[in-house]
């Protein structure tokens, strides 16, 4: 069935980006959902007036901006930080703690539902006393109560008593108003909790706390006929009081949620066979989904029953090797200190399971092999098979911290060879990776992988001389186009990821997020600093060619580059790409479009400032790309257009710069800084 489920994905993954049919949902480092756009929980819902998923962020400035409304009505959430969004019910959901903390959306028509109204949520705390609003339409303005859901101190109908409750106004007021309240239970126990509040103007309101209808009702419901509208924003996480604790999975409606809706509601991430992406990891829902079990589930079993196999320890992580098909769940973060790490699997052997990290961390992977004889290094030596390409291995949410690998070829933190792969949300954070041959952050090399949602963090990637010829790349070393058995890929797709703060220096062949390319980079960048002597060096990529169909869309790059190169036969060095090359013997093609640079170079010949060096050929398309000519020191490109630091950071934007951008769903840009990927 794994075999299955890996085919079935690369399908649908190369098709949609092939169509441009692929939906990016928002994250810290992205997630793909394939199909239509934000498909609905059921077929009998109604479309919600709000939804907050909390896995979309617009990035606004350097600590947060918007929580983006989903439903399609963009009642984006102001004031939201990045570190709040944390590990919530289903994928990320956000941390209040103070009232500086509410989240509010503008009011607005959508917002203003006079009638029926349905709202959901998960929540999770540990604070019961106090007045605590986690989700409604109100600020404690007098006469302009519309509607809120809350944890009560007591008073009303539970004198002396912590409530959680469900109230409606119809005259902003308590006149005429409703509300459905359970004394003595507020459910902040540390547990999530799914809350539903329903109201059915002049007949009934209910509150349903994990599906099961709750509370007494106060006030008289059949004179309540309407919801008050005001012109108050909508507020999660306060309102009239602040909440102290979590909220995920944030909806309202215009309609009276039923029975069914309900408990579609609370199963949504736990349906694992409905063949959509419900739980956001890149992946279509199959029982051998990992992510249909809660993150924080540490049960040893997988979404579809099957036994997994846990690693608590640096043995059982060792083990590993012992069982390279197996379904791994890490139950908790290792530190391999004191361990001269063996890489698990090797090019004959590689890992064909699945390793669920669970978001724990694995700290301290020391490798000190030969620099001349050792090759495939890194915790994993090889994921996915040379021999058999049935056989695919499936990687998520790993974080490796302060890593250290000397040696010799193909090295990646992750891993060193990667065949037949996906990588979904999986981090390395800090550490020195030393190569005599190809080497990335995440991983050496390697093809028919999709790399989502993943990232390189704060790490130096060198070898021992400059003037050795060498690939490195922030991300990934080379993506290739075969195997070392002469066996053709057809894909390596990077979707929503990133490397930063790397400091790359060696010799041939050097990006800032691959070295050598080919394949689809989707809404992806790199913050780095590249040093060599040679050639092939871009801020994003140093050599793409067209040995598979290339595309290279939304990136960016920023950073700086020193080549001191003194051959001016070889020197190819640009600020996003070094060279693009169309190989002959194939008929593919390369595009390069909305995409800038924005890197420092300083180089001893001629440079250009997006595109160092390309083929003279009608098959090499570049649009909509700049570069930024102050920045760079460079008045000339192989491909793509210059402009000021004033022109690329200026908003409103010049009508020649940025055309035909999407700064709705794709890229975020406030006046004086240049755009950012909303994500």
């Amino acid at each position: 069935m794994k075999k299955q489920v890996f085919n079935i994905l690369i399908v649908l993954v190369i098709a949609a980006v092939t169509a441009g049919a692929l939906y990016y949902s928002q994250s810290n480092y992205g997630d793909i959902r394939l199909g239509p756009q934000q498909p609905t929980v059921s077929s009998q819902f109604h479309e919600p007036r709000l939804y907050y998923d909390f896995q979309q962020l617009i990035i606004e400035n350097n600590l947060g901006g918007r929580v983006r409304d989903i439903s399609k009505n963009n009642n984006h959430a102001r004031n939201a930080l990045v570190a709040n969004r944390v590990e919530g019910r289903a994928g990320r959901g956000y941390q209040f703690s103070n009232s500086n903390d509410r989240l509010s959306a503008p009011d607005s028509l959508s917002l203003d539902i006079a009638g029926a109204l349905s709202v959901s949520f998960w929540f999770k705390g540990t604070q019961a006393t106090g007045n605590q609003m986690m989700m409604g339409k109100w600020d404690g303005t007098q006469g302009k109560i519309s509607w809120f859901a809350d944890i009560s101190a007591g008073g009303g109908a539970c004198p002396n008593q912590a409530g959680i409750d469900f109230y409606v106004s119809e005259d902003g007021g308590a006149s005429d108003r409703v509300y459905v309240r359970e004394c003595g239970q507020t459910y902040q126990d540390g547990n999530w909790h799914h809350f539903v509040g329903t109201f059915d103007p002049g007949r009934a309101i209910q509150m349903f706390v994990d599906g099961i209808a709750i509370g007494t009702v106060s006030g008289d419901i059949l004179s309540v006929r309407g919801v008050y509208t005001n012109n108050l924003p909508f507020f999660v996480g306060g309102g009239y009081a602040p909440y102290q604790g979590l909220i995920d999975e944030a909806r309202v409606y215009s309609h009276v949620l039923n029975s069914s809706e309900i408990d579609d509601l609370r199963d949504i991430q736990l349906n694992c066979n409905n063949g959509l992406d419900d739980d956001d990891d890149g992946l279509i829902d199959y029982p051998e989904d990992l992510e249909c079990v809660s993150v924080s589930d540490e049960s040893e079993t997988d979404a579809g029953g099957q036994t997994c196999i846990p690693v608590r320890t640096p043995q059982d992580l060792d083990d590993v090797r012992s069982n390279l098909e197996g379904n791994y769940c890490q139950m908790n973060d290792i530190d391999l200190t004191g361990w001269n790490w063996e890489p698990i699997g090797g090019f004959y052997s590689g890992f064909v399971g699945t390793y669920d990290g669970n978001h724990k961390e694995i700290r301290n992977l020391r490798i000190l092999q030969d620099p001349h004889t050792s090759q495939h290094l890194g915790l994993f030596g090889q994921l996915g098979s040379n021999i058999n390409s049935e056989d695919a291995a499936y990687i998520k949410e790993v974080i490796l911290k302060n890593v250290s690998i000397s040696g010799g070829y193909v090295i990646g933190a992750l891993a060193g060879g990667v065949i037949n792969t996906v990588i979904f949300d999986t981090h390395v954070i800090g550490g020195v990776l030393q190569a005599d041959g190809i080497a990335g952050g995440l991983i050496g090399q390697g093809g028919n992988w999709i790399i989502n949602k993943s990232s390189v963090e704060s790490v130096t990637i060198t070898n021992s001389s400059i003037f050795t010829p060498l690939t490195l790349g922030g991300l990934v070393g080379a993506a290739n186009s075969q195997n070392g058995l002469g066996e053709f890929f057809d894909h390596n797709i990077i979707m929503r990821s990133y490397a930063k703060d790397t400091f790359i220096r060696g010799g041939d062949q050097l990006g800032g997020l691959a070295g050598v390319f080919r394949g689809t980079i989707e809404e992806s960048y790199a913050i780095t600093n590249i040093s060599t002597v040679t050639r092939h060096v871009g801020g994003l990529m140093g050599y793409l060619d067209n040995d598979i169909p290339s595309k290279i869309l939304n990136t960016f790059s920023w950073g700086t580059i020193n080549n001191e190169g003194r051959d001016p036969s070889i020197n190819a060095t640009g600020g996003l790409i070094g060279e693009i090359r169309i190989e002959s013997y194939s008929s593919n093609s390369v595009v390069v479009a909305n995409s800038y640079s924005n890197v420092s170079i300083t180089s001893f010949f001629l440079a250009g400032g997006l595109i160092g060096k390309k083929s003279d050929d009608a098959r090499i398309t570049i649009s909509n790309s700049y570069w930024d000519i102050n920045t760079s020191g460079q008045n000339q490109s192989a491909g793509g257009e210059g402009r000021t630091t004033q022109e690329m950071t200026s908003v409103p934007r010049p009508p020649n710069t940025y055309a035909g951008w999407d700064f709705t769903e794709i890229w975020a840009q406030a006046n004086g800084q240049y755009p950012l990927l909303q994500g």
